[in-house]
């Protein structure tokens, strides 16, 4: 594996985790370890200089039906169907996108770790602690696409993952250059 951030489950124990040279790597129950997600054919690449790629907060949707994986390099967030291998882009964020998740209306959450447009910028902000973090929400509009990202946090140390906490109406958010998790009431109605 190369850079395997993070990764989820399947029903039947399949690992499906962040791989920088494929996008997703799937591990089978023997340890094998192939490509998943088809992202070659979004021409996904890591090949620095000219093109850096980082995958790195990997959830599955309410359904368990798809993907999701935040780019903390390139700004790109992924949807990548179980059942079918296949993969597209639903947002190109500006700046790297650390984690996203969908809830149970199909929002989709994510967070901006840092204002980074590559890797050197993002690990600067590591080394030098800079309030330039934020949480965004894209609400899933009446047609099923997403919306415009409305701004819901700003002025973070270092977002990085979150947990959305549906039946107990919470959102938990890792603000690592604050060295804490930040608690949120939640209304998803």
């Amino acid at each position: 594996l190369s850079r395997a951030e993070d990764g989820v489950m399947l029903p039947d124990g399949t690992l499906i985790v962040a791989d920088q040279r494929y996008g997703l790597a799937k591990i089978d129950l023997s340890g094998n370890v192939s490509p998943f997600g088809n992202f070659e054919a979004l021409n996904y690449e890591h090949n620095p200089p000219k093109a850096v790629s980082g995958p790195n907060g990997v959830h599955l949707t309410p359904d368990g039906q798809f993907v999701i994986t935040a780019d903390v390099f390139n700004g790109k967030i992924y949807k990548t169907s179980v059942q079918n291998n296949s993969s597209e882009v639903i947002y190109p964020h500006k700046y790297g996108a650390n984690t996203a998740r969908e809830d149970s209306t199909g929002s989709l959450w994510f967070t901006q770790s840092t204002e980074n447009q590559n890797e050197e910028r993002l690990y600067k902000s590591l080394n030098n602690a800079i309030p330039d973090g934020a949480l965004y929400r894209l609400p899933l509009s009446e047609d099923g696409t997403l919306s415009k990202p409305e701004l819901v946090l700003e002025n973070l140390y270092f977002a990085n993952g979150f947990s959305i906490d549906e039946k107990g109406s919470k959102l938990y958010l890792s603000e690592t250059m604050k060295n804490r998790v930040l608690a949120f009431d939640l209304d998803l109605s």
